[in-house]
């Protein structure tokens, strides 16, 4: 046979292979995100527990069989745990200082799984320090999803949408919080959307009583249906899915 046509035909089975290796790695992979999610999460709650001369630590957290998703959450409550220590140190010593901790699963679906954390911090001041974290997980991938992951325009351009919904559901007297000219300053006003939820099909925002206080906000959380979004939206988070917790 001529070498050229050798050259050729082998070629040909080389590209042969390496297609079907790339088609079976494709398919395997479809199948994998498929059954990631095919099941609602067996969750098991882990409490730790700490109590010294100084303070006393209780937090409660989630953990799945996702061990992504698992290391995120516990990669957040050791920041909590930093962050109280740190606000202990600095406090008057004069009086035991305690931090408590828990969570919600707000939703969970084939694609997502969604938690709140509720931390209270006293430090002997004369307010506690009452915040939340709301921790959305992409299911398939394992990935703690952050505003610019759920959203596929500009960050001006949701943050200025959203804002504008909270200050009509929310009660929030909208242009204090613009800078002169009535232009929307993302970074000064992300803070009051990080707590957003991805719930069926709507969207939540939540706030802190922090929060609440300082924009004089009349409700914990607003909704917003996913309908009046979704051109903002990427595709796969503003589908409509049905949270398997409503039938537990």
């Amino acid at each position: 046979m001529n070498p050229i046509n050798i050259y050729l035909s082998l070629l040909g089975v080389i590209l042969l292979a390496a297609c079907s290796i790339s088609m079976a790695d494709t398919n395997n992979e479809s199948k994998g995100a498929a059954s990631a999610g095919a099941t609602p999460f067996e969750v098991i709650t882990e409490n730790e527990h700490e109590k010294l001369e100084a303070y006393e630590i209780s937090i409660h957290y989630p953990q799945t069989p996702n061990d992504q998703i698992d290391q995120s959450v516990i990669d957040y409550v050791n920041q909590v745990k930093d962050y109280f220590k740190k606000k202990s140190y600095e406090a008057a010593k004069d009086e035991m200082h305690s931090l408590k901790v828990d969570y919600d699963v707000l939703h969970e679906d084939e694609r997502l799984f969604v938690v709140k954390f509720t931390e209270v911090i006293d430090v002997g001041t004369k307010q506690k320090e009452e915040t939340i974290a709301i921790l959305n997980f992409d299911k398939n991938k394992g990935k703690r999803l952050d505003l610019n992951n759920i959203f596929s325009v500009d960050r001006a351009i949701y943050t200025k949408e959203l804002m504008q919904v909270i200050s009509e559901e929310a009660g929030l007297t909208f242009p204090s919080t613009l800078e002169g000219g009535g232009k929307m300053n993302p970074e000064k006003e992300s803070p009051l959307l990080e707590n957003l939820a991805l719930k069926g099909d709507k969207v939540e925002i939540h706030f802190s009583k922090t929060q609440q206080k300082e924009y004089a906000l009349d409700k914990e959380s607003v909704e917003i249906d996913k309908s009046a979004i979704k051109e903002m939206m990427h595709s796969k988070y503003a589908e409509n899915r049905i949270s398997w917790l409503a039938d537990q």
